[in-house]
């Protein structure tokens, strides 16, 4: 019959532990697999949540602001195209997002900004001709 003491399990610590090299920890240069698990799920939890933030900054942020400075610009009338397809592009985003395809999503956030930007231009460019033409 075995008996746990104090050395059967510190010598099954010692055994449990792998040696990882120029990752030493700080006691004795031994890193145990719990710890490598413990980072490495940390790390995939971490890194996982980066298609959210983006695409939060990129549709939510960028393409819906980009929309609204073009409608306050008159794009709905000066460029009825690029206004419409840059708001079919954000409502698509959504749409992506809701699926969780996060890289799609962005990705049809930066064309819905994109062709925002260019109906604001044409607004502008188009509402400067119009001013400039009035007596």
């Amino acid at each position: 019959m075995s008996c746990f003491t104090a050395a059967n399990i510190s010598q099954s610590r010692r055994e449990s532990r792998i040696k990882f090299g120029p990752l030493l920890d700080s006691g004795g240069g031994f890193v145990t697999v719990a710890r490598v698990r413990r980072t490495l799920a940390l790390a995939t939890v971490l890194l996982g949540g980066c298609g959210p933030v983006e695409y939060l900054n990129q549709v939510s942020g960028r393409a819906a602001t980009a929309l609204r400075q073009a409608r306050h610009q008159g794009a709905e009338r000066h460029a009825p195209f690029e206004y419409t397809a840059a708001s079919e592009y954000l409502h698509k985003a959504r749409e992506e997002a809701g699926h969780s395809s996060y890289q799609i999503a962005i990705e049809y956030g930066r064309r819905a900004e994109e062709l925002a930007g260019k109906a604001e231009a044409i607004a502008r460019e188009k509402a400067g001709k119009a001013a400039a033409v009035k007596p």
